[in-house]
């Protein structure tokens, strides 16, 4: 586990029964999912890193209500990469990514995919072999898609390479 995942791991152990004691680093705690106000800054606040993800998993959201409690806040927000001079939806939308990719780019994409999807149909080779977050999302998308929008964005924004993190959601994230 990295260590932003501090206060949930806490709070699961602390179910079970444990006593737990979680130990922060910096003088605040959150990590990298921490935001801040300046002094005598009545407007903005500012966030550390990333505080957004993307998922329709209930459990997940209730998991994140029950431990942020009346700290969360919601907002509508439009993610977007630039990437080929252009801003591309994120999370990806197939028609927006197709229409700002470069012609040959997108040709190669589309044949991986396909690639892919010929794999799965004729092979039968089983979505349980994946052994890490980049054989997953090859597995699903290809290696032209996942080189341009998932591999590089994954290893800056986690600091450690695809192939560390677990492609299972029930497994501990480093590997």
């Amino acid at each position: 586990y990295s260590m932003e995942d501090g206060r949930s791991i806490a709070s699961e152990m602390q179910k079970a029964g444990c006593r737990v004691t979680v130990l922060e680093r910096e003088p605040f705690v959150g990590g990298m999912a921490s935001s801040f106000v300046e002094d005598g800054d009545e407007y903005w606040t500012y966030d550390f890193g990333p505080h957004r993800f993307h998922t329709k998993d209930e459990n997940l959201i209730g998991h994140v209500n029950e431990i942020l409690g009346d700290n969360v806040v919601m907002a509508m927000r439009k993610s977007r990469i630039f990437l080929f001079r252009q801003l591309i939806e994120y999370p990806l939308v197939a028609g927006d990514v197709l229409s700002k990719m470069p012609k040959l780019m997108m040709i190669r994409a589309m044949l991986d995919y396909l690639w892919v999807r010929i794999q799965d149909r004729v092979f039968r080779k089983s979505f349980n072999e994946d052994r890490d977050f980049e054989s997953w999302v090859t597995r699903r998308y290809g290696r032209t898609l996942y080189r341009v929008f998932f591999g590089e964005y994954t290893e800056k924004t986690w600091g450690m390479s695809p192939k560390q993190i677990s492609a299972s959601p029930s497994a501990p994230a480093l590997m």
